[in-house]
Order: C-alpha cells, then structure tokens, then sequence
C-alpha cells in the first residue's frame, strides 16, 4: 500500500493582546424604589445598581410598594468582613408589616475586582442589623 505524506492545516496562532481588567467602582449611596409587579418591571433604586421587582415564590408575602435601599461604601464593607457590597433594604412604604421582593444587584461596575469567574461563585447572604462595639469588630 503507497503512503503520501499529509499536508498541514496547521497554522500558528495570532497572539493575544493584553487583558486589561476593567476598572473597579464600588457602588455607595442610598435611594427609594418603587418595588415592579414583575421582574420585566423592576423599580430601579436611583443610580444604584440595585433593582426590586415582586417576590414571585412568595405570593402570601405583602410585597412593599416603595423601599429604601442603602448601599455602604466599599470600606464599610471590608470593615465588617465582607468581600463585595454591603446593602440594606428596608420598607418606606409606611407599613411595618413583613414583606418580600425580589432584589436584583448589577455587578458591572465591579466585576473583574476579585478575579475571573467572579460572578459565578457570587451569593447573598443575610447579615444581622447589628451595629458592633469598637472592642468587637464584627457582627454575627
């Protein structure tokens, strides 16, 4: 059986240009939102990169009509052992009752702060309201 050489698709590839990360800006800042029917209608918190929409899951739940949110600066954050935003959202709608939304936070502003694939191991999670004693730098 004859054998001819194989001729070579190979080509050398281009080489890639520097990766610049884009530039980190930690939101801070407070505002009031009024609180969508649905995530198509989410009320967007003023210029936080924050938006509210109906808690669909919880439709026994008083869905507030309007919330305050309040994002704290980044070393308010890092101060109380958080590693991304630290963010309040509180009724301000005149109603003590419990509620449930749906919050939505962009990360954009913020994405490439804590290396590739952030947003992928990204989560929430609850924090007491507590405010700590000096001698006690953390609350639990």
């Amino acid at each position: 059986m004859p054998v001819a050489p194989v001729k070579s698709h190979y080509e050398k590839p281009k080489p890639m240009g520097a990766w610049q990360p884009t530039r980190t800006s930690w939101p801070s800042g407070t505002a009031d939102a009024t609180v969508g029917a649905t995530a198509a209608t989410a009320g967007q918190a003023g210029s936080l990169p924050v938006r509210l929409s109906a808690a669909q899951h919880l439709p026994t739940a008083a869905t507030p009509a309007k919330v305050h949110v309040t994002v704290a600066p980044h070393d308010t954050a890092t101060a109380a052992g958080v590693s991304g935003v630290l963010l309040s959202v509180q009724r301000a709608d005149g109603t003590d009752a419990p509620g449930a939304a749906h919050l939505s936070l962009s990360y954009q502003q913020f994405q490439d702060a804590f290396g590739g694939d952030w947003g992928s191991r990204s989560g929430s999670r609850p924090r007491s309201t507590c405010r700590p004693p000096p001698h006690r730098p953390r609350c639990t």
